[in-house]
Parts: structure tokens; sequence; C-alpha cells
């Protein structure tokens, strides 16, 4: 089971009150006490309207698919693995993936790993294959931890 700190036993009690206050954390838990409504529905179904409206340019969709890998070498070049820092948040989210015996075999893939916020604490239990489109990653994650 994954440990715990004074900073995880707070993660998940914080609620945004203020909405001007949005920008203080980096993460709300307003689902946790929230009640889905029939307006929000209505409102949820005219955003994905409005939104399936909006088309990016087809020659930029194929650039970006085509390039994806180019894109996220640059982006890796740049900030290395100190992009994404590790925010504990998976064990508090998804105890259910910590809760095996050391006896059972469990096996998880995840796709675009990134820098490995999520395979490391996992690793520690768990058999992980992990995949990310960035060849670079090889030689950035094992530094970083």
């Amino acid at each position: 089971m994954a440990k715990s700190d004074s900073k995880r036993a707070q993660f998940g009690s914080r609620h945004l009150d203020e909405k001007r206050d949005v920008f203080a954390e980096n993460a709300w838990f307003v689902l946790d006490d929230f009640e889905w409504s029939e307006q929000l529905s209505d409102f949820a179904r005219l955003k994905i309207e409005q939104n399936s409206k909006c088309f990016v340019d087809e020659c930029e969709k194929n650039r970006f698919e085509r390039e994806a890998n180019t894109f996220w070498d640059k982006f890796y070049e740049k900030h290395q693995n100190n992009f994404f820092k590790d925010r504990h948040w998976l064990s508090t989210e998804f105890p259910e993936l910590f809760a095996f015996d050391s006896e059972q075999k469990v096996q998880i893939l995840e796709l675009g790993s990134g820098v490995g916020n999520t395979v490391f604490p996992l690793l520690q239990m768990n058999s992980v294959v992990n995949w990310d489109n960035f060849k670079g990653l090889v030689k950035i994650v094992p530094n970083g931890y």
C-alpha cells in the first residue's frame, strides 16, 4: 500500500467555494458533494453541440497528427522531467490499483506514460507495461527517479 503523508491527507478535502479562487490550487474536489441536474445536462449538451461546430483546419489537423512525435520531442527537450510534478493522487483516487497482495499477478498497461508519475508508484506493487510516443523519455525518466 502506498505511504501516506501530511500533504496527501489534505488532498481531496479542498472545495471551491469562491469562483475567484479557482487558480489558488492545482486541484479542487467539487465532485465530492456534487449533484447533477437536468439543467446541467442541458448545459452540457449545448456545450457539446457548440464544440462540435468548431473544427481545426484539415491541413493543420494532418500536420499535428503527422508530426506528433516531433512536437513531443520538442516539449520534453525543453522541460525534461520537470513539467509534470508527482502529485501522489493515484493512490488516493484509485486505491484499488494498490490493493493487491504481493502474491497476485496484476498487469497494467499505461498509454502515454510521460515522465512516469503513474508508472513508478505502480511498479512498486505491480507489473506495468508503459508506452509513450517520445523515444527520448527512455533517457529522461531514469534520471528523474
